[in-house]
């Protein structure tokens, strides 16, 4: 049980097909998140801290900051390796044989980005 587990994770994670992913394929899990998103952080968030005291969370958004500072570094510095190394290959690029390789290096950093970019939605839930 534990070792299905793990590889569906590895396998959202990490497999290459984008297309196949429900969070890509399934346009409502992408209105799920930011309706959720939006209800939290407009409606439920601001009644449930009405009347308490704000977190205090310093040493939590600091990891927090650090963590997605250096996964964008990351994808960043990999983008920068991906098209630098296949610079050269630019014109007709579709028809060699380096563009299948090309877009699934591509296509890892792109859902990683993808995935970064709902987690980075918890930094406003921090601000409400």
């Amino acid at each position: 049980m534990s070792m299905e587990i793990l590889n569906s994770i590895q396998d959202f994670l990490f497999n290459p097909n984008i297309k196949e992913k429900s969070m890509v394929k399934n346009q409502y899990v992408f209105l799920a998140i930011i309706s959720s998103y939006v209800l939290f952080t407009k409606w439920l968030g601001p009644r449930f801290m009405k009347n308490r005291k704000p977190f205090q969370l310093k040493e939590l958004m600091i990891g927090y900051n650090f963590i997605l500072s250096t996964v964008n570094c990351y994808i960043a510095i990999n983008y920068t390796r991906v098209i630098k190394s296949y610079w050269k290959d630019r014109c007709g690029f579709k028809g060699s044989p380096a563009y299948d390789r090309y877009m699934k290096e591509e296509a890892l950093l792109f859902w990683v980005m993808y995935l970064v970019k709902y987690v980075e939605l918890l930094d406003t839930v921090n601000r409400f």
